[in-house]
């Protein structure tokens, strides 16, 4: 995410996430100081716990004014989990070399 400063002061705003479903969501930072025209990227994060396969959740970005905490704006991220990775894991078999075939000797005739 971006967030941007369209106003004509500097400005500081905290920013949060949360996931509709309930699961644990980071953001990074969770304050930034723009100045007017300024922007600034934004990382989110959402932790998706085993054994929601189907499942959709909807995650709320807020950016809210510190000194005006009526001005705010929010996005939304959508994350479907389509399946589960499964990783399968199997024992090496021990292998046994095979014993050898006698080879014929030569007979004198």
């Amino acid at each position: 995410h971006t967030v941007s400063n369209t106003g004509q002061q500097a400005e500081t705003f905290t920013l949060e996430a949360s996931s509709a479903s309930g699961w644990v969501t980071t953001i990074s930072p969770t304050l930034v100081t723009l100045a007017p025209g300024e922007d600034q990227a934004v990382q989110v994060q959402l932790f998706v716990p085993d054994g929601v396969g189907g499942a959709v959740d909807i995650t709320t970005v807020t950016a809210r004014s510190t000194t005006e905490p009526a001005v705010l704006d929010t996005a939304t991220d959508t994350t479907r989990i389509t399946g589960i990775f499964m990783p399968i894991i199997r024992q090496a078999s021990s292998v046994i070399p095979p014993t050898p075939t006698p080879t014929p000797s030569a007979t004198p005739p």
